[in-house]
């Protein structure tokens, strides 16, 4: 946990500067070469460098979302739709706008998750481009849905309306991926929504 605070803390690397307005660039402008996000965040963490959150901004957030201090997947799901939107006012506009920004990240994870990401943006004014990096460092932050959704429906078998949740975080951990590859997998290969454990 420390590291991972410690992670949150940290300036961004220097050839990334995080705007406010958070352009079509996702907020980082990149010096140089292509705007890559660094994949290797020990490495990123030994030099001195992480997410570029601010100590108020890290403080806001796990204080909203404790969940994303969570070590491991069973601890990472968040609260329900209802608390983003009484609790922390969230609106519709910017969950959809995180839903759209995150894409790549947030394909075959519960809503909550777009709501957690929406929430940093519009209240906390974290950038983008830094819970892109995020996400790219942490893949505990992020929790399978159980809603098997209509795209696996469509696929004419026997679907169970919930998928359990234990089968998987066992597919995530024993495979070493994230949510959108438990979902590509659970849709191409249509016998795994079948069988008990899933």
């Amino acid at each position: 946990v420390e590291e991972r605070i410690r992670f949150l803390l940290s300036p961004l690397p220097p050839r990334f500067t995080v705007s406010s307005n958070d352009g079509g660039d996702g907020g980082a402008n990149y010096v140089g070469r292509s705007l890559q996000i660094e994949r290797d965040w020990p490495r990123l963490l030994w030099n001195g460098y992480g997410a570029g959150l601010t100590l108020q901004q890290a403080t806001e957030a796990i204080r909203a979302i404790p969940q994303l201090l969570s070590m491991h997947h069973e601890d990472s799901k968040k609260p329900s739709i209802l608390y983003f939107y009484q609790q922390l006012q969230v609106p519709y506009e910017e969950i959809d706008a995180a839903r759209n920004e995150l894409s790549d990240y947030l394909i075959g994870t519960e809503a909550g998750d777009a709501c957690t990401f929406a929430h940093l943006h519009n209240k906390l004014g974290i950038s983008w481009y830094q819970m892109r990096l995020l996400l790219e460092a942490f893949p505990t932050l992020t929790c399978c849905d159980t809603d098997p959704g209509w795209e696996l429906f469509d696929h004419g078998g026997p679907v169970r309306s919930v998928l359990k949740e234990d089968g998987l975080f066992y597919l995530r951990k024993r495979l070493q991926v994230g949510s959108r590859e438990i979902f590509g997998m659970l849709k191409v290969r249509e016998f795994m929504l079948w069988v008990d454990w899933v």
